[in-house]
């Protein structure tokens, strides 16, 4: 325990220290106040009895015309008649007339026979009812694109701004690890185009943990690795899985460019005999130990012959 690791140690201290803080104050960085995004919406809803409420929920004709709002509820606590064993159920957002003339008619027809009263009602949303998307999109200037996709790799979260995003990098980065937390820890963002052949690409931490060692998991596999110094795409998952679908305990596989083995790994998992060789000396490190981490070291054999993977590399770039 040396110098070093006492330096990251105190690092990630001071980061979740601050992050605490914040989150008592109910302050995202950059002083956002989580309390001030905050949106009310004017509807409609019916007050009926308790027992009732199945009528309108099992009936698909009736329920068309119910708010549908993701994570929202749409029968609430009735707190202006809390004794007399009714609840609201909300109605959709087209719907204004109290009289319900704007209504489904299979809503309105059933309202009457139920005996519902509509009666107007207010729904508040608050920052925990948003998602980080919908968060961004009230934060940021009117018109610009909010991230909306990015690569979770293990802890970390991967974002490739616009160029325009980036003097508010630190906000996004805050509302992304605010909405994923505690499961995400960190955000990096790509800086630059890949140079260099180990296919790893610059990148900046904007928010979190600094830690950048990660643990995935992929095709039945648990793989960990070092996120800024190894190679890695998640969205290959699909591709490795189908390609190790179609192999047998009977076939050989020579993975001339295998990374920390996303590929070869599942496949020795099934039987497959492996070879698997890396240019990437951080690479190699992770390809064996995950072999062993994932019990396949009788089927693959970790290569560590640079000489391969340069071939490898300009055969790709000829074809």
């Amino acid at each position: 325990f040396g110098p070093t690791s006492m330096r990251v140690g105190l690092t990630r201290f001071a980061h979740r220290v601050v992050a605490t803080t914040m989150l008592a104050a109910q302050l995202l960085p950059g002083g956002i106040d989580r309390a001030a995004i905050v949106e009310h919406i004017s509807l409609i809803a019916l007050r009926v009895s308790a027992k009732k409420c199945g009528r309108f929920l099992g009936d698909s004709a009736v329920r068309g015309g119910l708010l549908n709002m993701p994570r929202r509820k749409n029968v609430m606590r009735d707190t202006e008649c809390p004794n007399d064993g009714t609840k609201l159920i909300l109605l959709s957002r087209d719907v204004h007339d109290v009289e319900l003339g704007d209504a489904l008619p299979a809503l309105k027809a059933c309202a009457l026979e139920e005996g519902a009263t509509p009666v107007p009602y207010t729904l508040t949303l608050e920052y925990a009812d948003f998602t980080a998307e919908e968060v961004l999109r009230r934060l940021l200037p009117a018109g610009m694109e909010v991230p909306s996709a990015f690569e979770t790799v293990g802890h970390i979260i991967h974002i490739n701004l616009r160029t325009e995003q980036l003097p508010h990098k630190e906000l996004i980065a805050a509302v992304l690890l605010d909405k994923n937390g505690p499961r995400v820890r960190s955000v990096v963002n790509k800086v630059d185009s890949i140079s260099n052949e180990f296919r790893v690409f610059p990148m900046e931490l904007l928010a979190g943990d600094p830690d950048m060692r990660a643990e995935c998991k992929q095709n039945g596999c648990v793989f960990t690795l070092d996120y800024d110094k190894v190679y890695w795409n998640s969205r290959l998952e699909k591709e490795h899985g189908l390609l190790v679908s179609q192999m047998g305990p009977r076939d050989i596989l020579v993975d001339m460019m295998a990374g920390i083995g996303p590929f070869a790994i599942p496949a020795a998992k099934k039987g497959v005999r492996v070879f698997a060789n890396d240019l990437n000396p951080e690479s190699y490190k992770w390809l064996t130990l995950n072999v062993a981490s994932n019990k396949v070291g009788s089927c693959l054999t970790p290569i560590f012959f640079p000489f391969f993977s340069r071939v490898a590399h300009a055969q790709c770039r000829v074809e």
